[in-house]
């Protein structure tokens, strides 16, 4: 496992396996994870493209739809949570700094997916005193040299 060889032999990580019944949802009904207010593509032909046109492009173009929306972030060291609007883009995730504002001067990189661990969390106001219970972090991966 990729995600556990990172792992230094100091630290306490644990993995926590659950059945998730609902994991072929997004293949079933497209609809309820890409709300027509979410995406944008970029010809701008929203009304042109049915949502299961949107999951075939997910699955078999090199064109993604951007999803955009509203979500909770926290800055690392911080207690509170600022509500900013984000942008899923192929190359990464991208918050405005300007509003609903999709201009790349309004943009600041967030994360890259290829070199980060996603994890989900589902006590997020116990823990982290989220705004919601469901939530999801990143997590750099790092290459430890721990000796063996």
């Amino acid at each position: 496992m990729e995600v556990q060889s990172n792992w230094g032999m100091q630290e306490e990580n644990k993995f926590y396996f659950r059945k998730y019944y609902a994991k072929y949802e997004f293949f079933k009904n497209p609809v309820s994870f890409f709300p027509d207010h979410m995406l944008s593509f970029p010809n701008e032909t929203n009304a042109a493209i049915s949502h299961s046109g949107i999951l075939q492009m997910f699955l078999s173009s090199s064109t993604y739809p951007e999803i955009h929306g509203y979500l909770h972030a926290k800055e690392q060291g911080k207690k509170s949570w600022k509500k900013l609007f984000f942008l899923l883009r192929r190359s990464g995730l991208y918050f405005s700094t300007k509003g609903t504002s999709k201009e790349p001067r309004h943009l600041q990189f967030f994360c890259e997916f290829s070199n980060s661990d996603m994890y989900m969390s589902l006590t997020g106001k116990k823990i982290s005193g989220a705004p919601t219970n469901y939530g999801f972090c990143f997590k750099v991966q790092a290459y430890h040299s721990d000796t063996y």
